[in-house]
């Protein structure tokens, strides 16, 4: 875990000194938050615009034959995904981190 700031460090010590002597602390980074994951789903749209103007569609990028658009799902299920699980091991956006973005 990196702690990013004073706040962030704050909060944690102030679970471990409320924690009683033989307490398992289990500190776990927090989930996405609301506007991260529509920043993401954003950069996902903008990303797939991109792609299509330059004439980049799916079948180029992910050599398939049949002419396919990109859209925010597709540049989310495979460039935005595939990356998440190379860089952090996670299969999910809903497994990520507000700093794993």
């Amino acid at each position: 875990m990196i702690i990013m700031d004073e706040v962030e460090r704050q909060q944690i010590m102030q679970r471990i000194d409320a924690a009683p002597l033989g307490t398992n602390v289990d500190i776990t980074e927090p989930g996405m938050t609301a506007r991260q994951r529509g920043a993401l789903h954003v950069w996902c749209d903008q990303t797939a615009e991109l792609l299509n103007n330059h004439g980049l569609d799916m079948r180029v990028i992910l050599h398939h034959r049949p002419e396919i658009p990109w859209c925010k799902d597709s540049v989310k299920h495979y460039i935005w995904k595939p990356c998440l699980k190379s860089l952090k091991n996670k299969d999910s956006t809903e497994d990520q981190t507000t700093i794993d973005p």
